[in-house]
């Protein structure tokens, strides 16, 4: 009779994890998951990518086009610079929380693992 209360408090615990598992796992999993409507549109999108070298300050100070949006034959809303499609990879930085002499290596660290767009 021992063995019997001891698994059913094991399982009571288990059935808690379980529970949590069903509720959260299919979220993370989508959340991994690549987007099938974009699926197509990441591999086209590579072929115009931005340019980085053109974002100097001369050529910023002058740039009339800047972020706008447009849309296909589908209907489908995308983000140009420029002219080129432009898929914005944000990420956010909490200046206040990160020395000074540590923003141009997260800056740049950040831009290494592909974002394009920053907030504060």
């Amino acid at each position: 009779m021992g063995t019997t209360v001891q698994l059913w408090m094991r399982s009571k615990c288990l059935s808690w994890k379980r529970t949590m598992a069903v509720f959260f796992l299919p979220l993370v999993l989508a959340g991994l998951a690549p987007l099938s409507e974009y699926k197509n549109a990441l591999f086209k999108m590579s072929a115009t990518r931005f340019s980085w070298s053109r974002l100097t300050p001369f050529k910023l100070k002058n740039r009339s086009v800047g972020l706008s949006t447009e849309s296909n034959a589908q209907g489908k809303v995308y983000f140009t610079l420029d002219g080129h499609k432009f898929m914005i990879v944000g990420g956010s930085i909490h200046y206040f929380r990160v020395p000074r002499e540590y923003w141009k290596d997260r800056l740049l660290k950040l831009q290494a693992c592909g974002f394009n767009t920053v907030t504060t």
